[in-house]
């Protein structure tokens, strides 16, 4: 944990549950040491925390989520950063991004479409 990170989310508005202020690179650190598991990226991302689900989006293989999952997900967002993780890190990998980011690039949650229009930004290249 990083307190002085931690507490400059929090001052910046970042709005989590819980921030620990761990590092981009420390997660993909441990994502790297975990591999892939569905199981622990699925309760990863109940937490409201920004390091579970940050990490669970690095974890999460992308043969096992479902679009229903992917709404799932995308339902619970609270913060644009997370959103980014998300399409970066899973969503544009998933067999059916493209349809998937085209439906929901006209949602009415703003953070659903926000990763929607993430995806198609990188899945059009």
């Amino acid at each position: 944990m990083d307190g002085a990170v931690a507490a400059s989310m929090r001052e910046k508005g970042l709005q989590y549950r819980i921030i620990w202020g761990v590092s981009i690179l420390h997660l993909q650190e441990m994502a790297k040491e975990i591999g892939g598991d569905a199981d622990l990226a699925r309760e990863l991302w109940k937490e409201d925390c920004r390091e579970c689900r940050i990490l669970a989006t690095m974890i999460m293989p992308s043969k096992a989520m479902t679009p229903e999952e992917a709404d799932s997900w995308t339902s619970t967002l609270t913060t644009k950063e997370t959103a980014e993780w998300l399409a970066f890190n899973l969503i544009r990998h998933l067999p059916f991004a493209r349809q998937w980011a085209e439906k929901r690039s006209s949602s009415d949650n703003t953070l659903q479409r926000l990763c929607a229009e993430y995806v198609l930004a990188r899945v059009n290249r």
